[in-house]
């Protein structure tokens, strides 16, 4: 086989278009992955829970689209929080916007020592009865 015919018979390559811009009014995957971010976040029920997915989605957006489609996944996803008049997720992506980062949360210090519980009345009963 030529060289000239087996140029014909390959599929021309997929150009890979580098647009930085993410639109998700425009592109419909772009408004899937909002919204599934969105589920996904607004499903959490306390902070740390939330910052994790939104790091999640940040990533994954990042990896498929390039660090330039952040801000616009961040402005679509926002819009799609205040909508819902979802508080909490708000202001985690304006502090993100803000800072550049996402909050850092102060885990709970634990202690080595033993928990102290509280005697059962059922111990009370047991004493008094032995007292009388």
């Amino acid at each position: 086989m030529s060289a000239s015919k087996s140029n014909k018979l390959r599929k021309p390559a997929r150009k890979k278009t580098n647009n930085p811009a993410f639109d998700s009014k425009l592109w419909p995957v772009h408004a899937m992955i909002v919204s599934r971010s969105a589920s996904h976040i607004a499903s959490t029920l306390s902070a740390q829970p939330r910052i994790n997915a939104l790091a999640e989605a940040l990533a994954e957006v990042a990896q498929d689209f390039g660090d330039d489609a952040i801000d616009g996944f961040l402005i679509a996803l926002k819009s799609w929080f205040v909508q819902r008049e979802y508080g909490a997720a708000i202001e985690l992506i304006g502090y993100f916007q803000k800072h550049g980062r996402l909050p850092e949360i102060a885990q709970p210090s634990q202690t080595g020592g033993r928990r102290i519980s509280r005697r059962s009345s059922k111990d009370d009963n047991v004493t008094s009865l032995r007292a009388a």
